[in-house]
C-alpha cells in the first residue's frame, strides 16, 4: 500500500483492456525492443523482466478470473474467423492508400507476404497459446457450461451479459471456477438458480466449478411481481424534454399512487390519475417541452447529471436514474426492458441502441 499516492487502494487490478497482448504474433520483438507480451512478462525477459504479472498471478483469485477471461475471449472476441475478418476490415481501409503510396504491384506483394502471413499466425496462435496455459498454469482438461436466461433477467460474467430469452456455452478450464451473478428486470425478482436442473441456491449470486460435472446447465429462475411501474425511457435535451413510465406487473394499475421528481422532496410532482393496464406505458411531459400542450406536463424539466426517482405516496423507492448528458437526436432508455440503460438514437425517426 503507497500511503504517499492517494489515489491509490493498495490492491492490484487486470487490465482488460491489454489481454490481447497474449496474441503479440511478432516475435522478433523477443528481443531487447521487445514488448510486455505474454512470454515476456511470465518469463521476465526483456522489457518484461519487471512486471508484476507473474506475481499477481500467484493469487488464486487473479489467476482464475485471467483464465475464465481468455477462454470467453477465444468463444467471443478471439475467434479465429473474428480476427481475421477484423484483420481483414481493418486492412481494407488502408487499401486504397497503400496502393497510391506503393502502386499496385508492390501491394499485391505486401498482401501475398504480409497478410496471408499474418493470417497463418493467427491461425496456429489459439493452439499455441493454449499450450503455453498447459505449461505455466497446469491447464489441460475442460468442462462446459450452458447458460440460459428467461423472460425477465440477465446474468453477468467477468466481461459478459447474457440477457433474456437467450443462451451461451462455452468450455473452461477444470482449474477455474466462474461467478455469475443475476440481475432481473424491472417487475420481477430473482427465485433461485437451477443447475442441472435442481434448486442449489437463492442468492443472486453463485460460484460455478467442475465439481457439478462436466456438462452443466445452468437457469435462472424468476417471478412477476403483480404491481409495479418503472422508469423506462428519459429524454433531456432542447425542447425534447419527457420521462416514459410502464406498467411492468401483471395488474393494471393507478398512476395517481406515484411520484416523479429531480429534487430531494421525493413527492414533487404526482402522476395521473390514469389506470395503465399491463405492459402499457405513459409519456410525462417536462416544462420546457412546449410543443406538449394539453399533455401530461410536469412542474420540472431534465438536466444532466441529476437523478429521476419515482415513488410511491408511502415514500417506497420504486425506480432511480442519474440523467445523462445526450444531445436532441438521441434518449436514454433501458436496454431490452432489462435493468442497463444505454443511448437510444432518434435520428430521423428511427430508434437504435447505441451504448
Amino acid at each position: 500500500k503507497n500511503n504517499y499516492n492517494k489515489y491509490t487502494d493498495g490492491r492490484y487490478r487486470m487490465l482488460i483492456t491489454d489481454v490481447d497482448l497474449i496474441y503479440d504474433i511478432d516475435f522478433s520483438r523477443y528481443e531487447q525492443f521487445g514488448s510486455d507480451n505474454f512470454y515476456n512478462i511470465v518469463e521476465h525477459k526483456y522489457t518484461g523482466k519487471n512486471s508484476i504479472f507473474s506475481n499477481v498471478l500467484n493469487s488464486d483469485y487473479y489467476r482464475n478470473k485471467l483464465l475464465s477471461i481468455i477462454c470467453d475471449l477465444w468463444n467471443t472476441s478471439f475467434t479465429k474467423d473474428h480476427i481475421i475478418s477484423v484483420f481483414d476490415e481493418e486492412f481494407s481501409k488502408i487499401s486504397l492508400e497503400t496502393e497510391t503510396y506503393l502502386g499496385f504491384a508492390e501491394r499485391s506483394n505486401m498482401e501475398e507476404i504480409y497478410l496471408e502471413d499474418t493470417k497463418r499466425l493467427i491461425q496456429e496462435r489459439e493452439t499455441k497459446l493454449q499450450s503455453d496455459f498447459e505449461y505455466y498454469f497446469g491447464c489441460k482438461d475442460k468442462y462446459s457450461i450452458t447458460m440460459k436466461c428467461r423472460d425477465g433477467i440477465s446474468v453477468s460474467w467477468n466481461m459478459n451479459t447474457l440477457y433474456a430469452d437467450d443462451e451461451y456455452k462455452n468450455d473452461y478450464y477444470k482449474n477455474c471456477c466462474i461467478e455469475y451473478t443475476a440481475f432481473p428486470y424491472p417487475g420481477y425478482v430473482f427465485d433461485y438458480w437451477l443447475v442441472n436442473g435442481k434448486n442449489i441456491s437463492d442468492n443472486s449470486t453463485i460460484i460455478i466449478d467442475c465439481s457439478y460435472g462436466d456438462n452443466i446447465e445452468i437457469v435462472p429462475v424468476v417471478r412477476r411481481v403483480k404491481q409495479w411501474v418503472c422508469i423506462e425511457e428519459i429524454s433531456a435535451e432542447g425542447h425534447s424534454d419527457w420521462i416514459r413510465i410502464r406498467n411492468v406487473g401483471e395488474e393494471s394499475i393507478n398512476l395517481n399512487n406515484f411520484w416523479i421528481s429531480d429534487k430531494e422532496n421525493p413527492l414533487e410532482y404526482q402522476l395521473p390519475d390514469r389506470i395503465l393496464k399491463p405492459d402499457e406505458s405513459i409519456i410525462i411531459n417536462g416544462s420546457k417541452n412546449y410543443n406538449a400542450v394539453g399533455d401530461y406536463i410536469c412542474n420540472f424539466s431534465l438536466s444532466s447529471n441529476e437523478k429521476l426517482t419515482l415513488y410511491d405516496s408511502d415514500l417506497s423507492l420504486y425506480d432511480s436514474v442519474i440523467v445523462p448528458k445526450m444531445t436532441d437526436q438521441e434518449t436514454y432508455g433501458r436496454y431490452n426492458r432489462s435493468s442497463k440503460f444505454v443511448y437510444i438514437s432518434n435520428f430521423d425517426g428511427s430508434r437504435r441502441e447505441l451504448r
